[in-house]
């Protein structure tokens, strides 16, 4: 005989039935308001992405940069680890502008590991992981991690000989502690399985977030992503085609995301104080 569940049946409560439909009019009245400025956001990162796109394909289009897996070389690695972070910023991007919430940490945590690999891929310092990546090694996030900080400590000089007295800050500790938080929900660890529940709703928000201040945070959470994958894979694409084509067409995408992002925040910040 199976064990007694640990619940009994039980109509929804009238309070908690009332607190829903109060919650979801006022959502939906408040989404009304903010969504041209969700979609607005959206549109900033998917034309980022559309441009980082084009510069990528354009290297194979018009190059006869060798593409078979083996030898490999710095170019190679360089192309086919941008590739997967465009296609995975589009994902994620997709699922930002579905109003998904916590369900888009994972990919972001995915996004945020391959920019370190593009980025100590692009440093000609660490010929050993190099060797390593080419070779289908396992890739260890210590070791990303550590040759971020070992390059945060070859700038460290030349920034102070240019006058520039604050030293930059530990990109590997900046890496180190942006993956706790990340790795959370993908591992279940509890408080981050919370993120779905409403107590007082009775409800788990499995799917889209119904909150458009909730909404608002994830954009622009979104858009601070995209930045830094404008940033990293730019200076990758940089690397391939050399001369001025950071300046001329990566600064621009970056300040066009920025720009976004910063105007998100300040529409956020009014909602919430609207909303109380």
């Amino acid at each position: 005989m199976a064990d007694e569940l640990p619940y009994k049946p039980r109509p929804l409560p009238d309070d908690v039935v009332e607190a829903r439909e109060h919650f979801a009019a006022k959502q939906a009245a408040e989404l009304q308001v903010v969504q041209p400025e969700l979609d607005a956001a959206i549109a900033v990162a998917r034309d980022a992405l559309d441009r980082l796109d084009g510069y990528h394909a354009a290297v194979a289009d018009r190059s006869d940069l060798d593409l078979s897996f083996e030898p490999g070389s710095r170019p190679l690695a360089l192309w086919e680890s941008t590739a997967a972070a465009i296609g995975l910023s589009r994902a994620f991007v997709d699922l930002v502008a579905l109003g998904y919430h916590a369900q888009i940490l994972p990919t972001y945590r995915a996004i945020h590991e391959l920019l370190g690999v593009v980025s100590v891929l692009d440093d000609e310092n660490e010929a050993e992981f190099l060797t390593s990546w080419l070779a289908d090694d396992k890739v260890r996030q210590h070791k990303v991690r550590a040759a971020a900080t070992r390059e945060t400590e070859r700038l460290a000089d030349p920034m102070a000989d240019a006058g520039n007295d604050d030293a930059p800050a530990d990109a590997g500790e900046s890496m180190k502690k942006l993956y706790g938080p990340l790795s959370d929900i993908s591992h279940g660890r509890r408080l981050a399985v919370r993120t779905y529940v409403s107590e007082p709703l009775r409800l788990a928000a499995t799917g889209p977030h119904p909150d458009p201040d909730q909404r608002l945070a994830h954009h622009e959470l979104g858009l601070l992503l995209i930045e830094q994958v404008v940033l990293v894979v730019g200076a990758a694409l940089w690397t391939l085609y050399g001369g001025t084509f950071y300046h001329d067409r990566i600064a621009p995408l970056q300040d066009a995301v920025q720009q976004a992002a910063e105007h998100l925040a300040r529409v956020r910040e009014e909602s919430s104080a609207a909303n109380g």
